[in-house]
């Protein structure tokens, strides 16, 4: 998919994630922390953090590899 393409789909919040698999947050952020297309925002001036938005086309893909890898 086309940067272009994905900036114009739905974007998902990591709590919204959990709450969809019924997974913790953090055990999502485990899962998109390093996958290609994840959507990351650093802020933060004296302790940095970081904010990871997904891309609905990256949501499915990780998806479908995790119900595949049995």
């Amino acid at each position: 998919m086309h940067t272009e393409d994905a900036a114009l789909e739905r974007h998902w919040k990591l709590s919204e994630i959990a709450e969809r698999w019924n997974l913790s947050v953090e055990m999502c952020r485990l899962i998109f922390k390093d996958e290609p297309g994840v959507v990351r925002i650093r802020w933060g001036v004296r302790k940095a953090r970081t904010t990871y938005v997904v891309p609905e086309s990256v949501l499915r893909r990780v998806h479908v590899r995790l119900i595949t890898s049995r």
